[in-house]
């Protein structure tokens, strides 16, 4: 386990927010737009990782970013095709377009960037996380369309997921704002899949929807969250602006990440 630095840290709960590990041995520590949330981070992630099992052999830090009031905040700020190397983000203050490319970049990831806002119009407020509105299971994709206004992104997410061979569920705004999209499917030592959410969330999902995701629901669900604190085709731009760099550590040596290792992908 991995406890808060700060225990007074309001949203610590949610670790997911400030670094993730991927399968071979990277973690990322990312730029986060609220202060308060930047005390969450602790530095000895790795010693906790490893002691769990995790081997860590690149530890990519995007915290830099902050000082240009650049964020991402982990994936509550990008929802991934971890499979095809796809990187879905809803753009807003927690979400920037450039520390989307710069993950990409160094994750050598394609993003999906896009507007989505509570009310799916042009001027409402942007949904503050792209899990709010979207998760990707292993053979389904959970989504809130309505929520894109822009009709060429919204076309672009719907196309991508389907090219990923993912069934799409669709899911309403009024399902989005109770959390129906913020799930986890998982799967334990037998191959057997399940999907983790709140019994709140589980509650407002239909029949149909429920069978359409192709996976046993667990009793228990998810238990009660308590999203209140604040957890919340356009591709990506080729820019040849001078960044910050980014720091990398690999296998116990360290390097800067200039613009070339920073080059759109896609």
């Amino acid at each position: 386990m991995l406890d808060p630095i700060d225990p007074s840290a309001p949203n610590a709960v949610f670790p997911n927010n400030w670094f993730s590990t991927h399968e071979d041995g990277t973690v990322v520590l990312y730029p986060m737009c609220t202060p308060s949330r930047r005390r969450e981070r602790d530095r000895q992630l790795d010693e906790v990782l490893e002691t769990s099992g995790f081997k860590v052999r690149r530890m990519i830090d995007l915290t830099t970013l902050e000082a240009d009031e650049r964020y991402l905040e982990g994936t509550g700020s990008l929802v991934i095709d971890r499979l095809r190397g796809v990187a879905y983000a809803a753009m807003g203050p927690r979400t920037t377009e450039r520390a989307v490319n710069y993950w990409c970049g160094a994750l050598q990831c394609g993003p999906v960037p896009f507007l989505a806002t509570m009310d799916g119009t042009l001027t409402g407020q942007p949904v503050y996380h792209t899990n709010v509105l979207m998760s990707i299971g292993e053979k389904f994709a959970v989504v809130c369309l309505e929520a894109i206004p822009y009709p060429v992104e919204r076309d672009d997410v719907r196309d991508e997921l389907t090219r990923g061979g993912k069934e799409l569920i669709a899911i309403t705004r009024e399902q989005m704002m109770g959390y129906v999209a913020n799930l986890l499917q998982v799967c334990n030592a037998k191959g057997e899949s399940s999907i983790l959410l709140s019994e709140s969330a589980f509650k407002l999902l239909d029949p149909g929807q429920r069978i359409g995701a192709g996976a046993s629901w667990p009793l228990g669900t998810g238990g009660h969250t308590d999203h209140r604190g604040g957890r919340r085709r356009q591709r990506a731009v080729h820019d040849r602006r001078e960044f910050p760099a980014a720091e990398v550590r690999t296998s116990g040596s360290k390097r800067r990440l200039g613009n070339s290792d920073f080059d759109a992908r896609h």
